[in-house]
């Protein structure tokens, strides 16, 4: 049996728009880390856009939080967030 018979062509395709996905959330955090250093983000949140995000300091953002900063695509507008000093951003349960 050969091991280029294991994986399929779907499956590549799977994890190559996976990883890159994957690799654009991880930039966008970056992203916001830089233009925010004071600011705590965890590595599981999702922001969209964060170029458009202001945060103050101290601001916490907590896992599996998504901030989408795209705005409204049938208006043709973005959309912008700004955060003040010292908020947290959780999800409830």
């Amino acid at each position: 049996m050969r091991i280029r018979f294991l994986f399929n062509k779907e499956f590549y395709r799977f994890l190559r728009t996976y990883f890159s996905a994957q690799f654009q959330i991880f930039q966008d955090q970056q992203i916001l880390k830089k233009n925010n250093p004071d600011a705590r983000i965890d590595g599981d949140s999702k922001i969209i856009k964060p170029e458009n995000v202001t945060l103050g300091k101290g601001v916490k953002i907590d896992r599996h939080v998504y901030l989408n900063c795209g705005g409204i695509q049938a208006y043709h507008s973005e959309g912008f967030i700004h955060l003040s000093d010292h908020v947290r951003i959780v999800t409830g349960k």
